[in-house]
């Protein structure tokens, strides 16, 4: 999930979309991944701006799609359609300080080593199923690599900021806080 978010950048006011002046921490940024690996489909939807990744709703779909070697039947595309609504409706209503709505969904973005049809399939279902979020979908990565693309986005980020290790893992920093030689 964390690698999902990184890879699109949406840790930045630039990814999420907003102005350069915003605070993003001040913001109820919310991000819709899409997991779909060969045994699975899992779709969280969860804090953009939060490094922990506080998911806040999640549904899990094991054997989606065949186990991922072939494309989804209309009768799962269906199901997850109504699990994708029902998650957000579920989110908007909760209570809390700040209510989320619609607009807090930032990004839809997709990961996993699924068939590129059964992906493409899914992009549809949820771009009709969800279509105020059709300008937030992100496809520009083939969906196998986010995973990759995030990780080396936060190895970058933690060799430039080692001290962001909060708090510092003991396998990686050493009592000063700064990067070991790997």
């Amino acid at each position: 999930m964390n690698s999902a978010r990184l890879a699109y950048d949406l840790d930045s006011y630039e990814g999420l979309g907003y102005s350069a002046d915003c605070d993003i921490g001040e913001m109820d940024s919310l991000v819709l991944v899409v997991d779909y690996q060969r045994a699975y489909l899992e779709v969280s939807l969860a804090y953009a701006t939060d490094p922990i990744n506080m998911i806040e709703e999640s549904y899990r779909y094991d054997g989606f799609g065949g186990q991922g070697e072939s494309s989804p039947t209309s009768s799962e595309l269906s199901t997850l359609e109504a699990k994708v609504k029902e998650m957000l409706a579920k989110q908007m209503k909760k209570n809390r300080p700040l209510k989320s709505n619609f607009n807090d969904v930032r990004a839809v973005v997709f990961s996993g080593e699924a068939t590129k049809d059964g992906f493409e399939k899914v992009k549809h279902t949820l771009e009709g199923a969800l279509p105020g979020l059709k300008n937030r979908f992100r496809f520009s990565l083939d969906p196998f690599w986010v995973g990759a693309i995030g990780a080396t986005q936060r190895g970058r980020h933690v060799a430039l900021n080692p001290k962001s290790l909060q708090p510092p893992d003991c396998h990686y920093v050493d009592e000063d806080g700064y990067q070991k030689e790997l």
